[in-house]
C-alpha cells in the first residue's frame, strides 16, 4: 500500500465513521466502482484505532468524570447519572449488536457482497435522517430503556449502508434526548465495541505472524492511524455542531442520492 492510499483511506474512515453516511456502505461501493481492494486486516485495525482515539479525545472530560466517579462525585455527569449507571447503560446497549452479529454472520457477509442492497440501505438511512427534521427537541435524560433502544438501532447498523451514528442518534432523538446528549451517548456506547474488536483482531494478528506484518508496514500504518484520528476529530466536531444547528437531516439527501445512484448503476 502506498502512502497516498494510506492517506485517502484514513480520510475516508475519519469522515464516514462519524458523519452519518455509513462507512461500510461507502467502502463496498468504492471497491465495486473504483476497483479499490481491501486494505487488509492490519490497516483496518489501525484506522479504527485512529477513530477510537478521536472519540476518546473529544469526550475525554466525560470519560474522565465517569471513571473518577467511582471514587468521588462527578462534576460534569449529572448526580443521578452515576458512573455505575453509565457503565450499565453502555453494556446494555452493546447486547443487541452482539446477538445480531453472532447469529446472522453468514447472511450479513452475503449482503456486503451486493452493492444493490447497499444502495437500498443507504436510501433507508437517508429517509431516517430526513425524519429527524420533524423530531421535537427533547429534554429528558438517559434511562435503561432508552439505552436499550439506542442499542437496538445500533444493531441495525451492522447492515452495510445503515449508518451507526445516524441510526443511534436518531434513536436518541426519538426517545426524547437533547441533541448533544444523543450524540454523546451514541459515541460513548461504541467505545468498547470498537476497542474490543480492535484489540481482538490485533492479538489474533500477533499470534499468527509474531508481529512481522506490523513491522513491515509501520510507515503506512502510522499514516493511516494519524490521518483517521485527525480527520475523525474534525468530523466529530462538525457533526455535533450541525446537530446543535438542527442541520443533521441534510445528510439524508446525500444518502438518498448515493443510494439511488448505486441501485441504478448496479441493477442495470
Amino acid at each position: 500500500m502506498s502512502i497516498l492510499d494510506a492517506v485517502l483511506l484514513g480520510i475516508l474512515q475519519g469522515i464516514a465513521e462519524f458523519l452519518p453516511i455509513s462507512s461500510s456502505g461507502h467502502l463496498v461501493l468504492a471497491q465495486e466502482l473504483l476497483g479499490i481492494s481491501s486494505p487488509g486486516v492490519t490497516f483496518e485495525i489501525m484506522v479504527h484505532a485512529g477513530t477510537l482515539g478521536s472519540i476518546l479525545w473529544y469526550y475525554a472530560k466525560d470519560i474522565t468524570n465517569i471513571a473518577t466517579g467511582f471514587f468521588r462525585p462527578s462534576h460534569t455527569i449529572q448526580a443521578h447519572e452515576s458512573s455505575w449507571h453509565w457503565v450499565g447503560w453502555i453494556l446494555l446497549s452493546m447486547l443487541p449488536a452482539m446477538f445480531v452479529g453472532v447469529g446472522l454472520r453468514e447472511p450479513l457477509e452475503e449482503l456486503f457482497e451486493n452493492p444493490v442492497w447497499v444502495g437500498g440501505f443507504l436510501m433507508a438511512t437517508g429517509l431516517m435522517l430526513l425524519s429527524t427534521r420533524w423530531i421535537r427537541i427533547g429534554r429528558s435524560t438517559l434511562t435503561w430503556r432508552k439505552a436499550l433502544i439506542m442499542g437496538l438501532f445500533q444493531a441495525l447498523a451492522i447492515l452495510p449502508g445503515i449508518s451507526r451514528a445516524g441510526s443511534t442518534i436518531t434513536a436518541g432523538l426519538l426517545v426524547g434526548l437533547p441533541r448533544e446528549e444523543a450524540a454523546r451517548f451514541s459515541f460513548l456506547m461504541v467505545i468498547p465495541v470498537i476497542g474490543g474488536a480492535t484489540l481482538l483482531e490485533l492479538l489474533d494478528l500477533l499470534q499468527q505472524d509474531g508481529g512481522l506484518v506490523l513491522s513491515g508496514q509501520i510507515g503506512t500504518l502510522s499514516i493511516g492511524f494519524f490521518t483517521s484520528l485527525i480527520v475523525g476529530l474534525a468530523s466529530l466536531s462538525l457533526l455535533v455542531k450541525l446537530l446543535k444547528q438542527n442541520s443533521f437531516h441534510h445528510f439524508g439527501w446525500y444518502c438518498l442520492a448515493i443510494g439511488a445512484a448505486a441501485i441504478g448503476w448496479f441493477i442495470r
